[in-house]
C-alpha cells in the first residue's frame, strides 16, 4: 500500500470511471461495492470524437475530462468485509443521501489525517457529514460537469467531457472565501483540480441539476429536449426564480462572483449543460424511471431551505416528485405556467 492508495465508495457510473482515472496516473485504487462485484476490470467507451478531442490529449496531465482513457483499467474490488487496511484518501461517489451512511461503513479504516472526498449531486449532505469525521480528517467537496453512463457492472462509458473541480469543504452558513488550497496543493492526489471557492462551484452545479434533472424526469424526456418547447420555456421561468434566490441571504455570502449567478448567465450554463449532454437522460430521470429514491431534497429541497422567499417553481417540482398519486396534477400545473 502507499500513500496514494485510494479507496473508492460506489460502483456506479461516477465511481467506475473515477476509478479508471486515478489508475490511469498511476494510483492504486481500491473500488469498495455492496451488491455486484464488478471485477478487478473496468471497461471504458469513449466518446472521445464526439467531445472533439485530438490524438495527443492522453498527454494531458491532469484528471479533468479532456483526457483519453485506456479502454481496461485494473483495479482491485473489495466489499466492506474484506478491508483491512487505513487509507489516507477515500472518495465517495454515492447518491448525496447515501453519503453519512458510507463514510460511517468505513470509518474504522480510515486514517486520523485522511483526505475525505465527495462527488456527489446536491447540497447539505456535508454539513450531515461533518460531526461524524475523526478531528484530523480534512473535507473536500467536489463537483463535475463530466457526462458517465453506466452500462454494466464493470462497464462505463464516457459521454461527454466537462471540469471537475474539488476545494476544502467549510459549514454552509460561513463563507469559504477566505479559504486556500494552497497548503494542500502538493499533498493532495487531486492537487490539479482544486479550487479556492468550492461553495460557489457548487451553487453553480446545483442551479442546474434544479432546472434540468427534475424536468427531464418528470416529462421523461432527454437533457436535449429541456432546449425544446414548451420544456424551455419552463426551464427559464425556473431559472429566474433561482436567480433571483442566490442574490438574497443566506447564499449570497457563499458566493465569490455574484455576476456568475445572474439569469443570463445561468440560463446560458443550462442551455450548455443541457446542450453537451443531449442525449443523456440525467440520473434523476433514470431514479425515477426504475422506481428507486432521487436526490430531490438535495437539490431543490436545499434551495427552497435556503431561500427567504417561497420558490413556488421548485416547491412544484419537488412535491411533483414526491408525489406520484399528483404529479399528473403537478405536471399540468408546470406546463400551464409554461405556456402563459
Amino acid at each position: 500500500m502507499t500513500q496514494n492508495t485510494c479507496l473508492i465508495i460506489g460502483a456506479g457510473a461516477v465511481g467506475l470511471l473515477w476509478s479508471a482515472k486515478l489508475a490511469s496516473r498511476n494510483t492504486d485504487v481500491h473500488l469498495l461495492y455492496r451488491s455486484h462485484n464488478p471485477g478487478n476490470h473496468i471497461h471504458i467507451e469513449d466518446d472521445a470524437s464526439e467531445a472533439g478531442l485530438g490524438d495527443d490529449a492522453r498527454d494531458i496531465d491532469d484528471l479533468s475530462g479532456n483526457a483519453i482513457l485506456d479502454p481496461v483499467t485494473k483495479v482491485k474490488s473489495l466489499t466492506v468485509d474484506e478491508l483491512d487496511y487505513k487509507y489516507d484518501n477515500i472518495l465517495i461517489c454515492t447518491k448525496s443521501f447515501d453519503l453519512v451512511d458510507a463514510y460511517q461503513s468505513i470509518r474504522e479504516f480510515t486514517k486520523k489525517n485522511a483526505n475525505i472526498w465527495t462527488l456527489c449531486n446536491g447540497m447539505g449532505m456535508h454539513d450531515e457529514l461533518l460531526p461524524h469525521l475523526k478531528s484530523g480528517q480534512k473535507l473536500w467537496a467536489g463537483v463535475t460537469s463530466e457526462g458517465a453512463l453506466k452500462i454494466n457492472h464493470n462497464t462505463v462509458k464516457r459521454t461527454g467531457s466537462g471540469d471537475t473541480f474539488f476545494g476544502i469543504y467549510k459549514p454552509s452558513d460561513k463563507s469559504n472565501d477566505v479559504e486556500t488550497t494552497q497548503p494542500f496543493l502538493e499533498d493532495t492526489i487531486f492537487h490539479s483540480l482544486l479550487v479556492p471557492n468550492i461553495t460557489h462551484r457548487m451553487l453553480e452545479k446545483l442551479a442546474v441539476n434544479c432546472v434540468i434533472n427534475p424536468i427531464t424526469a418528470l416529462f421523461e424526456i432527454r437533457n436535449g429536449e429541456v432546449l425544446d418547447e414548451p420544456y424551455k420555456s419552463l426551464a427559464e421561468q425556473c431559472t429566474k426564480e433561482l436567480a433571483d434566490c442566490y442574490l438574497e441571504a443566506p447564499l449570497q455570502p457563499l458566493i465569490s462572483n455574484a455576476a456568475s449567478f445572474s439569469f443570463f448567465n445561468l440560463v446560458n450554463r443550462v442551455y450548455t449543460v443541457a446542450q453537451l449532454t443531449r442525449l443523456n437522460h440525467s440520473s434523476m430521470h433514470e431514479d425515477l424511471k426504475f422506481g428507486r429514491k432521487t436526490e430531490i431534497e438535495n437539490i431543490s429541497g436545499y434551495m427552497i431551505k435556503q431561500a427567504t422567499n417561497n420558490l413556488p417553481l421548485q416547491s412544484t417540482l419537488l412535491h411533483a416528485i414526491l408525489s406520484p398519486t399528483k404529479r399528473e396534477q403537478h405536471k399540468k400545473a408546470l406546463l400551464e405556467i409554461a405556456t402563459s
